[in-house]
């Protein structure tokens, strides 16, 4: 066993990838995320160890890092995001490996002007490129998320524009998944469900998941989804604009109604504790269905996630 030290690049280590980037050969290289002691001032640095030696292939300035292949060609490709600042646009900047040097591929200015990142993931698109959703903080409590795709050899952007990205904005913790697990992304939005006014105290969320079709935004689902609990209901298409939610002020537990166009104390209960369930897919909202049936529109972040409304 061979054993190589060297003094680190920063002063407090936030990330370690081992990973090989590129084609040429499949040795791995040590990406290491430092940061200063305020957490305000990131460097990236990219080694190589070979022949008893650690290496500096790389560095650069980064708010958030990955390593994926971003254009399918089967090797791995450099991400790196920054944020804004007084001085720079939010970007996002791809590297390769070649020739055993990391090669700029050129550096893409965000539309939104990201002061943090949440998360990077990646699905497939209907032109068969790889997406990679983005999703950025605009302000304290406020996320939204643009989505960039491979383009010859640079980053370029999948939405038509800036309104259209503007179109994604949601509340902070509501991250983009491949929700149905069919290789695509889809982005969590929120509106009220019907019957509330904008401003409404009590208001229950309504949470429509798009998805991306050409340079658009296309509604695939729409549900309650609740961070706290950990728990998603999926509504069946048949209960579009039909069916409203509202909190048991006793319980706590959210129960849905149906909903004529007006919101009162007298609205039928579908779903909700103690409550027969009603309405499958492609059926009249009275027609009683089994708890399988239900089931078959739920899904949960993580085993031990409540559904409260069962």
């Amino acid at each position: 066993m061979s054993v190589c030290d060297r003094p680190a690049d920063g002063t407090e280590v936030e990330r370690i990838v081992i990973s090989p980037m590129g084609s040429e050969d499949s040795q791995n290289q040590i990406f290491v995320g430092y940061s200063g002691v305020d957490q305000s001032d990131k460097s990236l640095t990219v080694y190589r160890y070979s022949d008893s030696e650690v290496q500096q292939l790389f560095t650069a300035a980064y708010t958030m890092f990955d390593v994926a292949d971003l254009d399918g060609d089967q090797a791995q490709e450099l991400l790196v995001l920054g944020k804004l600042t007084e001085n720079t646009s939010s970007s996002a900047a791809m590297y390769r490996l070649q020739n055993g040097t990391v090669k700029d591929n050129g550096k893409l200015d965000l539309r939104t002007g990201f002061t943090d990142f949440s998360q990077v993931q990646y699905g497939r698109l209907e032109d068969g490129t790889t997406g990679i959703y983005i999703d950025g903080a605009i302000g304290p409590s406020s996320l939204q998320t643009e989505v960039l795709h491979v383009q010859g050899e640079t980053l370029a952007y999948v939405l038509a524009d800036s309104d259209v990205v503007a179109k994604t904005n949601r509340s902070v913790g509501y991250l983009s998944m491949d929700l149905d697990e069919d290789g695509s992304v889809e982005i969590p939005v929120q509106e009220p469900f019907p019957g509330y006014g904008a401003d409404s105290s009590d208001q229950v969320r309504l949470t429509r998941w798009l998805g991306v079709s050409g340079s658009q935004l296309q509604e695939k689902m729409r549900g309650y989804f609740s961070l706290n609990d950990g728990c998603m209901f999926l509504l069946p298409q048949s209960w579009y604009d039909k069916v409203t939610a509202v909190t048991d002020t006793l319980t706590g537990d959210i129960v849905f109604c149906r909903y004529d166009g007006e919101m009162n104390d007298h609205m039928t209960e579908l779903v909700g504790s103690g409550k027969s369930m009603a309405s499958p897919p492609n059926t009249s909202l009275s027609a009683p269905w089994s708890t399988a049936a239900l089931a078959s529109f739920i899904s949960c972040s993580t085993p031990a996630a409540k559904l409260p409304i069962i």
